[in-house]
């Protein structure tokens, strides 16, 4: 079998939505020989590389305000598509593995290949345009909402299979564009973790001091205003003290948040690290204060593969319902500080966190879920 993945987004173990694209190709790899069109990613990312092929490396150019305005399409990589896209021996694929639904351009020139389209929905594309205006009204920012909602609504009509990652996704692609039955599948956010990473039992209240974690990106709005409310509502309150430390780790941090972590003596900032791992091996706990964004936090499911308590909002823990283990909701100050204090006096068996995660959201689920909906798909064209 061979299928051809196209994306915006490079695939990585850094970002969300690299971590997403790693797991579609690496659960697409299950399934046969991958091409791959897209912009530059380090190939040692996966064990399969013999069986995936970059067909097309994309560059990004100058995003055109005239293009986004008269033609609705968003990407920086448009120019580079356009160049390659007749090169591309359509007959060669079985089906066509697309990560957004932001682009109805490539999703029309597949259709005139009569290949079957599998959509991977990130999130709600239209929505997440809008809080992006609602934040800031420009005019610029709406003509991204609007383009983002004429493409997903158009993309949404056409492909054959949706990949969601949440029900609440499933719910709202429902109510906007009323999502026929029979395109809607569940795969959520997936990743493996090596057993090694997670330490035992933890006995918090016998440790000298606690350590915290936040990751994400971190000139990401929903990210950087989580962070400054928990350092202003919960840390400065009542946890600024050498009992408790707290490390911030994650790409790009804004001028603003850099200042305002520069201000807490126990808090460190980790800017834009090589690899998140020592810092989540060192951590004793999560916090995942996230009130707004999109889709699946894929930092939550990073924590709780490392074994991990995480301490986080209804929000945070958007598509982790299967989840019991290591989950403490708390969605006010009041309700971290009582999290915050309750984990202090507790023995977390970490194992026993890590054990549930890999039992319900390792990649072999997704590469199981591949597997079957790639032999519905080719049977569906016999």
């Amino acid at each position: 079998m061979r299928i051809l993945e196209i994306t915006f987004v490079p695939p990585d173990k850094m970002s969300g939505g690299g971590l997403g694209i790693y797991q579609s190709i690496k659960s697409l790899l299950s399934v046969g020989d991958v091409d791959y069109i897209g912009p530059k990613f380090d190939t040692t990312l996966f064990e399969s590389s013999d069986k995936l092929n970059s067909l097309c490396i994309l560059q990004a150019k100058k995003r055109s305000i005239s293009r986004m305005i008269f033609k609705n399409i968003s990407t920086s990589f448009y120019d580079d598509w356009e160049n390659f896209v007749d090169k591309i021996n359509w007959n060669n694929y079985d089906f066509v593995h697309i990560e957004s639904s932001r682009y109805y351009f490539v999703v029309k020139t597949i259709l005139k290949h009569n290949i079957p389209i599998i959509m991977r929905m990130h999130n709600i594309e239209s929505d997440y345009g809008y809080n992006i205006y609602c934040k800031n009204k420009s005019l610029s920012n709406y003509i991204r909402y609007y383009s983002y909602h004429t493409n997903e609504k158009k993309v949404i009509r056409k492909v054959n299979s949706i990949i969601f990652l949440t029900i609440n996704d499933i719910k709202r692609a429902r109510k906007l564009y009323k999502v026929k039955e029979n395109q809607i599948y569940l795969n959520p956010v997936c990743i493996n973790i090596n057993k090694n990473c997670c330490r035992e039992e933890k006995e918090f209240h016998n440790e000298k001091f606690l350590k915290f974690l936040m990751t994400g990106t971190l000139n990401y709005g929903p990210n950087v205003d989580g962070v400054i409310w928990f350092l202003d509502n919960v840390w400065t309150k009542n946890y600024n003290n050498d009992k408790f430390t707290l490390t911030i780790a994650g790409a790009h941090p804004n001028d603003k948040l850099k200042e305002i972590i520069a201000n807490n003596a126990n808090v460190t900032l980790i800017d834009t690290p090589d690899d998140m791992t020592e810092y989540f091996l060192n951590a004793d706990c999560y916090i995942a204060p996230i009130f707004d964004g999109a889709g699946m936090k894929v930092k939550v499911a990073e924590a709780l593969s490392y074994g991990l308590p995480v301490i986080g909002t209804t929000h945070a823990f958007i598509g982790y319902e299967e989840i019991e283990k290591g989950k403490y909701l708390a969605n006010s100050a009041d309700e971290f500080t009582e999290n915050i204090n309750k984990i202090t006096t507790a023995s977390i068996e970490r194992n026993v966190i890590y054990n549930e995660f890999y039992s319900k959201l390792s990649m072999n689920r997704s590469i199981e879920f591949y597997n079957k909906l790639s032999r519905e798909i080719i049977s569906k064209k016999l």
